[in-house]
């Protein structure tokens, strides 16, 4: 797989974040699993016109950090599986990261990155040397009408890659990435 254009269908969990009683939630930690959250963030995309827009997008993806609930979202009654709640994501900077889940794939800011979930694996080692053009579908699964269904929710096309230790991300990323990834 190394260096070779791939198709990766990626499953992760699919669970929603539940809020605190003051509507928020803080960092998510190691001993729980990750889990997603439907949230509203500042993004840009190109038009039927090929014109780039900039707004308030909204986008089911894992952000671990912290988390306060839109006030205004009313969720749908009818759908079982549709978001309930909508959330703004913001990050306070900590003095250490230990034991706290990190965000993959991250999709805030110019680029989306996909940094080391199921990389460790030695079935899964070629994951960290995707060619160009390679594409990465990250879904779960869920039950519709019945039946077990994957649901996509992110898609990145592979540019470039950079190896670095997640133990020290700075060394090698530090310019090339937000502040919020590292």
């Amino acid at each position: 797989m190394a260096d070779k254009r791939c198709f990766v269908q990626f499953s992760h969990p699919g669970e929603e974040h539940r809020p605190d009683r003051n509507g928020k939630v803080g960092w998510n930690q190691y001993h729980r699993p990750h889990k997603r959250k439907f949230m509203r963030l500042r993004g840009e995309w190109v038009d039927e016109d090929g014109n780039r827009q900039l707004d308030d997008l909204h986008a089911w993806g894992e952000w671990e950090p912290e988390s306060e609930i839109v006030p205004d979202f009313v969720p749908p009654d009818s759908d079982p599986h549709a978001p309930r709640h909508l959330w703004r994501p913001y990050w306070t900077p900590k003095n250490t990261y230990q034991g706290l889940h990190n965000t993959d794939p991250f999709i805030f800011g110019e680029r989306f990155l996909y940094s080391n979930c199921g990389q460790a694996t030695p079935s899964k080692a070629g994951l960290k040397r995707l060619g160009e053009g390679s594409v990465i579908a990250f879904g779960s699964g869920r039950m519709v009408g019945g039946k077990r269904q994957w649901v996509l929710d992110t898609v990145l096309v592979v540019k470039d890659s950079i190896a670095f230790d997640p133990l020290d991300p700075c060394g090698a990323l530090e310019g090339s990435v937000p502040d919020a990834f590292l």
